[in-house]
């Protein structure tokens, strides 16, 4: 702990901001996006997000994806993005957690190796962060949530490089989980070649949409109601719908809390295509919903119906993948 708390206090000096807060209760650290956007932007404004497995990051835009040879995907590597000048790197790989050790046990079995490792949060995920000097890197380690028996890695390199070692201290605090939708866009046009993008509302923001739902007039009590938006099959048993309704100063992170005091399932906070957003199935209604905020103060949801057809929870999945802002 004395050893990452002194790292990290090192590069907050470096970068001129606080990269972590701890919780208020427990003295674990805590990174969130929040902390850190305005000063990412301000180092390099055409920075963006990376997929990384089921995560994805920031970095500066002179960080580019690589192609993972066969090898690489065979050996569990699931990113390679590497500054143009090859002088710094983000890896990322997955492993197996055969035992199912939490991250308590695995920062105990770590620490004992000789490697110095805490269990942190980073974006409401929990996470072991830990240093590996033999391989100079600073490492991320996420558990798959429901049993622990897989590893999620990201690994930033060098970690002995101080201007890089800074700006990692920093893109520590935008690993979350997230999709973009150029990850999956090759895969929705294998689906449905007819497809298009569909502007919702006149809100500047859009989504794909396969050619056999179309949109469907709404009624005096469908806008009364807060709809915005109705798409469906001709026989009705597949749709979309987009609503809105105010916010009132509630917060996505407070919406995420009650969802999950009320019982709903899979309510899971991430980004989809740099937006902050709220995803849950909710099983009243047989469906997905991603819910994310409108520059209006404005909750918007989308909704994907049925989430219990295994077809058509794919394309709920690329329909929801597909959400974003257009110019």
């Amino acid at each position: 702990m004395k050893k990452l708390l002194a790292i990290l206090l090192t590069l907050a000096v470096l970068c001129s901001v606080s990269v972590c807060a701890f919780a208020a209760d427990t003295d674990t650290m805590v990174f969130t996006w929040e902390d850190v956007a305005e000063d990412l932007a301000d180092i390099d404004e055409d920075g963006a997000f990376h997929q990384v497995g089921d995560y994805v990051l920031w970095l500066p835009s002179f960080f580019e994806d690589q192609e993972l040879s066969d090898e690489r995907l065979e050996q569990g590597y699931i990113a390679n993005i590497m500054a143009t000048d090859e002088s710094a790197a983000v890896i990322a790989f997955t492993d197996t957690n055969e035992e199912g050790a939490d991250l308590e046990v695995l920062a105990e079995a770590y620490t004992g190796a000789g490697l110095e490792a805490e269990v942190v949060e980073v974006n409401g995920k929990p996470a072991m962060l830990y240093v590996d000097e033999s391989s100079d890197t600073l490492n991320l380690l996420f558990l798959k949530e429901d049993d622990n028996t897989a590893e999620t890695v990201i690994s930033f390199y060098p970690l002995s490089d101080e201007g890089f070692s800074s700006l990692a201290a920093m893109v520590l605090n935008t690993v979350q989980p997230g999709i973009l939708w150029s990850t999956v866009e090759e895969f929705a046009a294998m689906v449905d070649e007819d497809a298009d993008f569909y502007q919702i509302g006149d809100y500047d923001l859009a989504m794909w949409i396969p050619s056999p739902l179309g949109e469907t007039e709404l009624t005096d009590e469908d806008i009364e109601n807060g709809y915005i938006a109705y798409l469906m099959t001709d026989d009705g048993e597949d749709g979309v719908s987009v609503t809105v309704t105010p916010a009132e100063g509630v917060t996505l992170k407070e919406l995420k809390e009650f969802y999950e005091e009320e019982g709903i399932e899979g309510v899971e906070l991430g980004l989809i295509n740099g937006i902050p957003v709220l995803t849950y199935t909710y099983d009243e209604t047989d469906s997905m919903n991603a819910l994310f905020m409108s520059d209006e103060d404005e909750f918007m949801q989308v909704s994907c119906w049925p989430a219990s057809d295994d077809n058509f929870s794919t394309v709920a999945t690329l329909i929801m993948s597909s959400i974003q802002v257009i110019e």
